[in-house]
């Protein structure tokens, strides 16, 4: 593997820890539904664990209302079931063929433990981003000792990959931020 290949793996590496990131956010709770609250849940149907997205549709009528509407009518217990175990922190209605699940407005103490899991993504983040740039660097270390780099590219290229985790650890935090802010708006 080329230096320049390392810093590539490191991109890579750094836009999944982004994503995954903006992803385990938007499953939190804030005041408004989001269908990523629930379409990520298991459920035992057809001999499997499946998720709600691959059983059912899931829409948002209204502000604080998620419905879901099964597309085989036979899973609509299993899928209320697994809504009741999960942490949404709330109970499904069954009405006929839908499930509707209605969203209590969140208690000052609820979006201060919320704040405190966005603190704890956040941060898991940032460990995962600077063992990227471990890799990176040793990598980098690697092919000097080989002979493939010379020192002073050795330096640029550590420079430069210091200076993406930089960057990247700054939207991790603006990312964060403006979840918190998201949560804490009443």
């Amino acid at each position: 593997m080329l230096a320049q290949d390392a810093i590539k793996t490191l991109d890579t590496r750094i836009g999944e820890i982004k994503q995954v990131l903006t992803q385990e956010l938007h499953a939190l709770r804030t005041d408004r539904a989001n269908p990523t609250m629930v379409e990520d849940i298991q459920i035992d149907a057809y001999g499997s664990r499946m998720r709600i997205k691959e059983l059912a549709s899931v829409t948002i009528p209204e502000p604080r209302v998620i419905v879901i509407q099964p597309w085989d009518t036979a899973n609509t217990a299993s899928i209320s079931k697994g809504l009741e175990v999960s942490d949404i922190g709330t109970s499904p209605v069954v009405q006929g063929n839908i499930i509707r699940v209605v969203l209590p407005p969140m208690t000052e103490e609820r979006r201060k433990e919320l704040t405190k899991v966005v603190h704890k993504k956040v941060e898991e983040a940032k460990i995962e981003l600077r063992q990227a740039r471990e890799e990176a660097l040793k990598e980098i270390d690697a092919q000097e000792e080989a002979g493939g780099i010379s020192e002073d590219e050795k330096f640029r290229l550590k420079d430069e990959t210091q200076k993406k985790i930089d960057a990247a650890q700054q939207h991790l935090v603006d990312t964060g931020a403006g979840k918190e802010k998201e949560i804490l708006t009443v």
